[in-house]
């Protein structure tokens, strides 16, 4: 199995936008969309999925449920490499106005314990503040690279 990589970072901080620029089919690199799901996939089926042949070697990692847990779960399993893509919580807050209220406050409410939740288990940071989502595609491809 090759080294596979994992972006994570908060809704709307841009996951899917750089899957799409790198040229990753969301269908297949979003962990939602390729597992079919909206709740917290076994750690069994992270495995599977990443040892899957058709599985790209970047990938977009959704939370579900409790989020320390989970990535302790997949630091331990060894299965990907985490990539955090950090953008200030004040950007988070203009992507995600236009969702509902719920929706608004558990983003925003989530932001603070879920960046240091990322840091303490990202082997990436990528700082996304002033960056458009080709820059940080291009990071991306050299963290994937010089980690081959």
């Amino acid at each position: 199995m090759s080294t596979q990589f994992a972006l994570i970072g908060h809704s709307g901080a841009g996951k899917t936008s750089c899957l799409k620029q790198l040229g990753f089919s969301p269908n297949k690199a979003d962990m939602d969309n390729a597992l079919g799901t909206k709740q917290r996939p076994s750690l069994s089926r992270l495995r599977e999925w990443f040892s899957d042949p058709d599985t790209p070697v970047l990938v977009a990692a959704s939370i579900h449920g409790p989020f320390q847990d989970w990535f302790e779960d997949i630091k331990l399993a060894g299965v990907a490499k985490l990539i955090y893509l950090c953008k200030p919580k004040e950007q988070i807050a203009e992507h995600v106005r236009d969702r509902c209220i719920q929706d608004q406050e558990t983003t925003l409410n989530t932001y603070d314990a879920l960046d240091v939740i990322f840091r303490v288990f990202a082997k990436y940071v990528i700082y996304c503040a002033t960056k458009d989502v080709a820059t940080v595609g291009s990071e991306v491809s050299r963290i994937i690279y010089n980690a081959k």
